[in-house]
């Protein structure tokens, strides 16, 4: 290896000091590509850089060397060199960029020039770079300094740069000259697609102005030199190896080969030429090569490649960049020089087969046809058969299938497969056998097995499939797993809904650290031991592979699938198999994937937040410390509930969780103890949930797996990563964001406005507030703040004091909060509900036919209840005018199929499995006290059960209250469980609702995410709506009244809706519930009076301390 000047050390470019003040120097960089066109969409997302994050993640990481650019005491530029991803003879280029204000100083050519020569010295043959087609800045820079755009890629760019620095034949050369300055090349913002004789390759020239002259090629599937031209001082000596064609056939034919030599030294030259081949390949070189080229001569060497039946079948069309294992190694000696020249083949299958569809599955005691799919991939018609031998009783034990192909053809065979019911969760192997037939020989050139899962409701199964890959499959999901490094998984798909997604990089493959290399690692270069199990209760694929960056360290990788339970459980086992303690180990999940996921759902400091806008994905937002994640898990869904992808993870030896929605899955990471020799340590890693419907089967499990009881939802549901909220200063509980507020217009209300986000970096927004109309804050109508440091830990919270002008509308719109981030803007629409704490409030008891009846009118609205009469909610509307329920008290006539129907809104209290819970409920003994809460006033009633089923010895509280001087009513019911066991109770509110009298309305409500409108007819319909939005209404056609029902609970289905003939319609507010010992549960929904459907819906979100 020869040795490279620095010369770009000098004025420019230096290396990255681990030290704080470095970091922030960097930080500051990182945060001023966000102002460069060079990075679309912006390189921070928003979530600026700080000195801690950029020494935390460099600490953590192993590049080969971190590279900056620098100005005075300012870093201006950043250049990592880490290993290549998947070839250990190659360096990458990790992330490159200059601060805009810098760029067109040659800061980037810089950091690029010294980056190659970092991996020349390092022995290097190549350096790779990713970019994009559109960095019209970038792409003729990178080719200028050597980089060529791989065909087939959008953009792989390679330099070969280090091999040939390397290369002890062109010492002498680049002893004379910078190889920068004499670097020839013609600059295009196209592939570098150059074909010489039929060979994919890169051209490198070197000229000097003295007429010194080095001209390069490059093979591009071996990806090495394959060829020079070297001249000095006048004289020329050229070598160049190139094989007849690019491709080979696997155990099949061989590929001429082909060395040329011409020396126009002034004297002879030795020549010795020693051949290795690579992996999968066979050379067989000619005899009796001479030893010495005479001056002006010529030395032709033939060879031939072969492909062994080891080699695996490569598509240039799917992996345009990866470099062949089958090539060869010329290592010439000319005289005092050395040089390695490098040429390979595309290894292809004659016939390949595959089956439709790929990865069959078949039920017990079931026959199909299935189809096996032929191509040839020779460049000549073939004729030839296929013979496919089954396992007894599974058809005819051979059959033989001519056929006849024209080059690139394809042809589907088909035949008959039968399961026995006895075969569930069982293999069946079909041996497939091709042969061609040319001139009068028969060759034997693909030999598969196509190995067919059965498995009927519940079972799961581990195979290798007819493409080599490997499978993990149940009745729910299907993994398939990379035959070929990096074993990685290619896909995940759920067998129900049929969606899937497809892994990238080192996906659910794990690296080893402490540190994590920034680019390629041991592991995903590695061709792991494949072990296949199928146990009954599990199936599993373990990928056993020892260390060789860590001797005596042994990776056992295992993938486990249970029957029925919905999840690929990932472990990991690390054992100390050499002579010294293994230390500061670590293990991490890593890898990208393609999900279409539009919800993240993460449990954080006791609440479940939802990610759900377009532009936080909480990549660099969530916190990563596992203190701050309540519960072990994460969820990833879409709007049709088609794909749920779900994780929990283990909290022992946990150190960082980083859970995203987007490319990258979920990355954890363990620190592991220390291990003295013949120690292990196992444990699992992470379960990943396939699945659909929604993130509450993942928390579900995480319950189950850390043998917790079945969690409920908190009662307000689930909680954003940006909440805005304008609320009393009292209450510090979170409210929506487009809750209205409650305001007095009889005082003044101290409120408070707070933001609220889940970023554990600061970030900085702007803030303005436009109050609803006839609304003052501070006595303005508009407020505008500018928010600094805003993080999880550090809201933002200001006082404001609100008053009313004049107006008589209980229901103030208009109003508006803008927040705007760098990468986020959020518009919430601001109302309020306006009462009057002054308002005058009357109380009345009269009794009716033996009942009991409580009133409260507050302004124009009252309610009644009676205690004796089902505790229900008799009335409730406009002061003497007609109840907005059915109203028959004190009567409980038959109504529909009930023997006694209760005015109003009555109680649902039934525990589980008991079918006349209503009888029961009946006989219960009610209290009955007049409660005043805030501005709220009305009625509590309360109960201990003594006759309903199953649920004796509870304490049950109704209560009804009124929002003084508004349409407004809460309805709450809440149990208590003061008994040893737990209690499985439905628990809720319903009642009959009539408009006016009317027995129909037309109902409003949202149903999967969608606004309906339901016009009644005599038939039954039963609506549902959507939990997150928890709202519905009935509207009068005649007068356009409107009851609106809102739900306080956003996460379960509360509100149910039934048309049940043109006589009555029905509403259900209610929940199943589990309450453990002195625990209790409740249920909580708001009725409200107006004109507008659209108040509702604005509304929606009501708290009653909003």
């Amino acid at each position: 290896m020869i040795t490279v000047s620095s010369r770009q050390l000098n004025n420019k470019v230096r290396d990255f000091q681990f030290t704080m003040e470095d970091a922030a120097r960097l930080a500051e960089c990182f945060n001023s590509f966000d102002e460069s066109d060079s990075w679309p969409g912006g390189f921070t997302h928003g979530d600026p850089y700080t000195a801690h994050t950029v020494l935390e993640e460099k600490k953590k990481r192993r590049d080969l060397r971190v590279l900056v650019a620098y100005s005075g005491d300012k870093i201006v530029g950043h250049c990592n060199v880490t290993n290549a991803e998947m070839d250990p003879e190659a360096a990458y280029v990790g992330t490159l960029g200059v601060n805009p204000r810098f760029q067109g100083q040659g800061y980037g050519k810089a950091m690029l020039i010294e980056a190659a020569e970092t991996a020349a010295r390092l022995g290097k043959r190549r350096m790779d770079l990713h970019t994009w087609p559109g960095n019209l800045k970038a792409m003729p820079l990178y080719k200028r300094v050597g980089y060529n755009w791989v065909p087939g890629t959008r953009v792989l760019m390679e330099s070969h740069i280090p091999g040939i620095l390397n290369s002890p034949m062109f010492a002498e050369f680049f002893k004379r000259h910078y190889w920068y300055d004499t670097l020839k090349r013609e600059i295009g913002q196209v592939p570098d697609d150059l074909v010489e004789n039929g060979l994919g390759v890169y051209k490198y020239v070197f000229a000097a102005e003295n007429g010194d002259r080095l001209e390069v090629r490059v093979d591009r599937d071996a990806k090495g030199i394959s060829g020079f031209k070297l001249i000095m001082d006048g004289h020329t000596l050229s070598a160049h190896v190139e094989p007849e064609i690019r491709i080979g056939y696997i155990g099949f034919d061989a590929v001429p080969v082909r060395l040329t030599i011409l020396n126009d030294a002034p004297r002879d030259l030795s020549v010795r030429v020693i051949v290795a081949p690579g992996q999968d390949l066979s050379v067989k070189l000619d005899e009796n090569i001479p030893s010495v080229i005479a001056h002006g001569g010529e030395l032709v060497v033939g060879a031939s490649y072969s492909i062994e039946n080891t080699a695996e079948h490569l598509d240039r069309e799917l992996e345009p960049a990866m470099k062949v294992k089958t090539q060869a190694e010329w290592d010439l000696t000319l005289g005092n020089g050395t040089v390695s020249l490098f040429s390979g083949l595309i290894p292809h299958e004659v016939i390949s087969l595959l089956s439709s569809p790929p990865y069959p599955c078949l039920p017990p005691g079931a026959s199909a046809k299935m189809e096996i799919v032929l191509q040839s991939n020779l460049g000549r018609p073939i004729d030839g058969n296929l013979i496919i031998d089954l396992p007894e009783a599974k058809g005819p034990a051979s059959q033989t299938f001519g056929f006849g192909l024209t080059p690139g053809e394809r042809t589907n065979v088909g035949f008959e497969l039968a399961t026995g019911s006895k075969d569930a969760n069982s293999i069946i192997p079909v041996h497939l056998s091709v042969f061609i037939d040319e001139k009068s020989v028969t060759s034997l050139v693909n030999e598969k097995t196509l190995n067919v899962p059965v498995i009927g409701e519940s079972g799961a199964l581990a195979y290798e499939a007819i493409d080599g890959h490997f499978v993990i499959e149940t009745e729910a999901f299907r993994g398939v797993l990379l035959k070929a490094p990096p074993m990685r998984f290619a896909s995940l798909e759920n067998k129900v809904s049929h969606e899937f997604f497809r892994g990238g990089y080192d996906f659910l493959l794990s690296t080893i650290g402490y540190p994590f290399p920034s680019g390629g690692n041991e592991w995903s270069r590695k061709k792991f031991q494949v072990l296949l199990r199928n146990e009954g209760t599990h199936a599993q694929i373990e990928l056993v592979g020892d260390s060789t960056e860590r001797p005596g360290l042994t990776l056992n990788h295992t993938y486990r699938a249970y029957p029925s339970r919905g999840y690929l459980e990932i472990m990991t086992k690390l054992t100390n198999k050499g002579s010294s303690k293994l230390t500061n180990l670590g293990i991490q999940t890593g890898g990208w994937m393609e999900l279409s996921s539009t919800n993240l759902r993460v449990p954080i400091r006791g609440s479940i937040y939802s990610l759900d806008s377009v532009e936080w994905t909480g990549d660099r937002q969530l916190p990563n410390d596992p203190k701050s994640f309540h519960e072990s898990w994460a969820a990833l869904d879409g709007p049709d509930g088609r794909m749920l992808v779900g994780y929990v993870w283990e909290r022992e030896h946990l150190a960082e969780v980083s859970p995203m929605r987007g490319l990258r899955p979920i990355r954890v990471e363990y620190r592991l103890p220390d291990l003295d020799v013949g120690e292990s340590i196992e444990k699992v890693l992470l379960r990943v949930v396939i699945s659909q419907g929604d993130w509450n089967e993942v928390r579900s499990l995480w319950a189950r797996l850390d043998e917790k009881p079945e969690p409920v939802m908190e009662l307000h549901g689930l909680r954003s990563d940006l909440e805005i909220e304008i609320a009393p200063r009292s209450f510090r509980s979170p409210v929506k964001a487009e809750a209205p507020m409650l305001i007095d217009q009889s005082l003044p209300n101290d409120m408070e406005i707070r933001v609220r986000v889940l970023n554990e970096d600061p970030v900085s927004a702007h803030l303005t507030i436009t109050m609803p109309q006839g609304l003052l804050a501070n006595r303005r109508r508009k407020l505008s703040f500018s928010i600094d440091g805003l993080t999880i830990d550090s809201p933002f919270v200001v006082p404001v004091r609100v008053t009313v002008g004049k107006g008589d509308k209980w229901l103030r719109k208009g109003g508006e909060v803008l927040l705007r981030f760098e990468n986020r803007v959020r518009r919430v629409p601001l109302s309020a509900i306006i009462y009057d704490s002054q308002s005058s409030t009357t109380t009345n008891e009269t009794t009716i036919g033996g009942m009991t009846l409580h009133e409260v009118k507050s302004g124009h609205f009252m309610i009644s209840v009676s205690p004796e009469y089902l505790a229900s909610l008799v009335r409730f509307g406009s002061d003497g005018g007609l109840s907005l329920f059915q109203d028959t008290f004190p009567r409980a006539d038959p109504f529909m199929w009930v023997d006694r129907h209760f005015t109003g809104v009555n109680p649902i209290i039934q525990a589980l499995g008991v079918w006349d819970w209503q009888t029961g409920l009946q006989l219960e003994r009610w209290s009955v006290s007049l409660r005043e809460d805030g501005p709220w006033v009305g009625f509590e009633m309360k109960t201990r059960i003594e006759h309903c089923s199953g649920l004796k010895g509870m304490n049950f509280t109704l209560r009804h209250m009124l929002l003084k001087g508004t349409p407004v009513i809460s309805s709450e019911i809440e149990a208590n469980n003061g008994s040893r066991q737990w209690k499985r109770l439905t628990l809720g509110l319903q009642g009959v609702p009539r408009l006016n009298g009317r027995p129909q309305s037309i109902i409003y409500t949202a149903v999967n995410n969608r606004n309906v409108i339901y016009e009644p007819t005599v038939n039954r319909a039963e609506i549902i709506p959507t939990p997150q939005e928890g709202w519905a209404a009935f509207k009068e056609p005649d007068s356009g009244l409107v009851l609106g029902v809102i739900s306080d609970c956003k996460t379960d289905d509360i509100i149910g809706l039934s048309n049940m003939n043109e006589n009555a319609q029905w509403v259900r507010l209610s929940a199943l519930r589990d309450i453990e010992p002195d625990g209790k549960a409740s249920v909580k929904s708001y009725f409200v009076v107006t004109d507008n459907v659209d108040d509702i819906v604005l509304i929606r979100n009501l708290t009653s301390t909003g």
